[in-house]
């Protein structure tokens, strides 16, 4: 193992395994005998690698996130935010924000909500709501939905006692 990376205290870094140089292991992040993780990665807070994962340069995968045995993610592919990758799907491009993602090879299949649920079709103004919080989606351009309801950079409000 390269002694060029950062791992946080509380994270888990099981031998033997591949890091190189540049990457940034977060809080309580584990990765697995057998991984190997290219240069200049960063696994956010409580990311899991699985063993014999193979992940290439410059990927930066975001807060608790899990990676399962089989997956190899190459150089710099891009997974957009709240993105949902069935299980199985290989992604051959970059992901849109929000794209639920499904086959092999990978196809869009419709839209997720920040909540995790399908969106439904496109209202009569075009407008997607999540079934959980009600929140409003548009398509801004073909191929890119934002939420209306929330600030994207913003994480999702406590929830509310019900």
């Amino acid at each position: 193992m390269s002694l060029a990376y950062y791992v946080h205290p509380s994270a888990y870094v099981d031998e033997p395994c591949t890091i190189g140089a540049g990457t940034k292991i977060w809080h309580f992040c584990h990765v697995m005998p057998g991984a190997r993780l290219g240069e200049r990665c960063i696994l956010g807070q409580n990311v899991h690698i699985a063993n014999d994962v193979v992940i290439g340069n410059n990927v930066k995968i975001q807060n608790n996130v899990s990676v399962y045995t089989g997956v190899e993610l190459e150089d710099g592919v891009t997974i957009g935010r709240y993105a949902f990758i069935g299980a199985g799907a290989v992604v051959r491009h970059d992901v849109p924000d929000y794209a639920l993602m499904l086959g092999v090879p990978a196809v869009q299949k419709g839209w997720m909500s920040r909540h995790g649920h399908r969106l439904p079709a496109p209202d009569m103004r075009g407008m997607l709501v999540c079934p959980e919080s009600d929140w409003r989606y548009q398509e801004v351009t073909p191929g890119m939905l934002r939420c209306l309801d929330w600030p994207e950079e913003r994480s999702l409000p406590p929830q509310e006692e019900r």
